[in-house]
């Protein structure tokens, strides 16, 4: 893999069509990575609900992960109250 799956505009119908294309090894990296951006997406709707119906902040030690809500938080116009746990020690 040359990580070109990484620059691929992925959609829900894209990743449907990888699901169904039974075709190449690369289509189904492309599947797997299309999936894997689906359920990140299914996590972070997920994680806003539950922190606004149960009046929690969400809270992460993932830079990647605080990074990716806060995006979504921005893009969706959700309430900003996302925090990066700094961990040390291990």
């Amino acid at each position: 893999m040359d990580g070109s799956f990484g620059r691929q505009a992925y959609g829900l119908d894209l990743v449907r069509a990888f699901s169904k294309s039974g075709g190449t090894l690369a289509d189904g990296h492309y599947f797997e990575y299309g999936l894997a951006l689906v359920k990140t997406s299914a996590s972070l709707v997920y994680t806003q609900t539950l922190a606004l119906a149960h009046q929690i902040q969400p809270v992460t030690d993932s830079r990647a992960h605080f990074a990716l809500y806060a995006q979504s938080c921005f893009r969706e116009n959700w309430p900003r109250i996302n925090h990066l746990l700094i961990r040390t020690g291990y």
